[in-house]
């Protein structure tokens, strides 16, 4: 059963981590964006998480795309709203029809 597109209004940048090796002999990651989809997103949950002796608000968000292959876990991330997420997970609805990606809000470009 396909998705409702008029539901995909999330602009979403997709962005791709590159490894290198810097002069000292340790390895260097940076970011670089990718493409650009249009998705919907699915559930918003933002809830405290107590870490030690300190509280932490989790901003966790899942995202519907069109389908699209090599999106993975570790070799990409969102940008949404000036928040960086980290992709923990991506399942295909239907066959090569969508993507859910699981994801949680790691960087913000602006100060709380």
């Amino acid at each position: 059963m396909p998705g409702n597109p008029g539901k995909m209004n999330r602009r979403l940048t997709f962005q791709t981590r590159t490894l290198s090796s810097d002069s000292a002999g340790g390895r260097t990651e940076t970011w670089s964006d990718s493409f650009q989809a249009w998705g919907e997103m699915l559930t918003h949950k933002a809830a405290e998480k107590v870490m030690g002796e300190s509280e932490r608000a989790e901003d966790v968000r899942h995202f519907r795309i069109r389908y699209r292959s090599g999106i993975g876990e570790g070799t990409h991330r969102i940008l949404y709203k000036l928040k960086f997420y980290d992709i923990e997970g991506v399942t295909e609805e239907g066959i090569q029809d969508r993507l859910v990606i699981h994801c949680k809000a790691i960087q913000s470009l602006t100060n709380p």
